[in-house]
């Protein structure tokens, strides 16, 4: 397949669109994503630019102390959950866009 770019979505009409025109092979049973490294730069710049907007988004410590570098190093988001929550709780990953949409296929 050719992907021409990913969506980052936050729902509400808050969007954000990363040009990717580049071919992929879908794996289903892949835990990992692997890609150019500008198209990578590409997302992770927009994920941080979104997550400045507003104190109320990514909340949590940004690569904590106890992740591991290559999450640290590699990963669009790397963050533990903010105090009062569990690691197990998933009610705060409402804070965080979705970066796994994919908005258009060629």
């Amino acid at each position: 397949l050719t992907f021409q770019d990913v969506t980052l979505d936050a729902g509400s009409n808050d969007t954000r669109s990363v040009n990717i025109n580049h071919n992929a092979l879908i794996d289903s049973g892949t835990s990992f994503t692997y890609i150019p490294h500008s198209i990578h730069s590409s997302i992770k710049t927009q994920f941080d630019a979104w997550c400045a907007e507003s104190s109320s988004r990514c909340l949590g410590t940004h690569n904590p102390h106890d992740a591991l570098d290559i999450d640290k190093r590699d990963s669009v988001a790397c963050y533990s959950p903010p105090s009062g929550y569990g690691i197990n709780d998933l009610s705060w990953y409402v804070v965080y866009e979705s970066v796994d949409v994919i908005r258009r296929l060629k």
